[in-house]
């Protein structure tokens, strides 16, 4: 299985920083159960925010599913509007364009890059941008 400081280089190595250093600070901060997929949200949509603590954690539950660990292959076999379970309490994500002619896909409008960490116990997929659909107080 994969560590997460395994997983933090990994991050860190394809230019997702912000995740990167996120998932070097769990368990404490956050720990993904096993058999999860964490969307990474790329350093350009990080730029020039400044969030507390609390909300990041909130944006990794928000960006965590745990039916099983999937690679940007095994999404492309979803069906557009398929719906998946985050671990934020009553919040789904959808497949909003799946394109296997093109090998793209969208989650809630937001396309996903590729697979960043590859493991049977928790995958990494790369995306561009925060997943839409989410409010936490507000913010």
């Amino acid at each position: 299985m994969t560590s997460h400081s395994n997983a933090s280089k990994a991050l860190r190595r394809a230019g997702f920083i912000l995740m990167a250093d996120l998932l070097h600070h769990s368990p404490s901060f956050f720990k993904p159960p096993q058999n999860s997929t964490i969307f990474a949200i790329g350093d350009s949509a990080n730029r020039n925010i400044s969030h507390p603590l609390w909300f990041l954690k909130t944006l990794l539950l928000y960006h965590t599913t745990t039916y099983n660990p999937f690679s940007f292959h095994d999404l492309l076999k979803m069906s557009q509007g398929t719906c998946l379970t985050t671990l934020l309490r009553h919040k789904n994500i959808s497949f909003t364009k799946v394109d296997r002619a093109r090998n793209s896909v969208e989650i809630n409008n937001v396309t996903l890059l590729k697979t960043l960490v590859p493991d049977e116990h928790l995958e990494i997929d790369g995306i561009l941008d925060f997943v839409t659909g989410m409010v936490v107080n507000g913010v």
